[in-house]
């Protein structure tokens, strides 16, 4: 009969537990594999137009060169579509790379298209690529004077 009381008494404290709710709110934020551009052996893409530029002969299509550069991404498996854009400081229009020159910029071409600095460029894959062109050009109105010069963007490729 003691066994009993016992089981009595205990078992009304097993039905009554303390609870309490709590929401966990989850949070972050994904990204595609990321991508590096290079010139090939990975370091900073140079073009170098040489020292036999004749300023009265720019034009915007003599002495054009070909960039050669490579994107290299990490792969997850998905198929990403890849963006590239030019950043560097427009000169007299948004399709002009200024140089430290007064008069000369630079103009680019992305499979025969005019770039517009900072604006993303749709291609199909890091693996076929569309060549990449820059050309001297000339301000209108100026002329700039003889010596080096030097421009410097940035090529970022990006999945999206």
């Amino acid at each position: 009969m003691i066994f009993r009381a016992a089981m009595v008494v205990a078992f009304p404290l097993l039905l009554t537990t303390a609870r309490a709710d709590v929401n966990i709110d989850v949070t972050g934020f994904l990204l595609p594999p990321f991508c590096t551009v290079h010139d090939g052996s990975h370091g900073t893409i140079v073009v170098d137009f040489g020292d036999d530029i004749n300023i009265n002969r720019i034009d915007g299509s003599r002495y054009r060169k070909t960039i050669a550069y490579q994107i290299d991404c990490e792969s997850d498996g998905q198929l990403w579509q890849m963006k590239l854009k030019l950043v560097g400081p427009s000169a007299w229009d948004n399709q002009t790379l200024r140089s430290d020159k007064s008069s000369l910029g630079l103009r680019f071409q992305l499979g025969g298209q005019p770039v517009e600095l900072g604006r993303d460029i749709p291609i199909s894959s890091a693996t076929v690529k569309p060549m990449l062109t820059v050309v001297p050009v000339l301000e209108s109105q100026g002329s700039p004077t003889e010596g080096a010069f030097r421009a410097t963007a940035s090529l970022q490729a990006e999945y999206y």
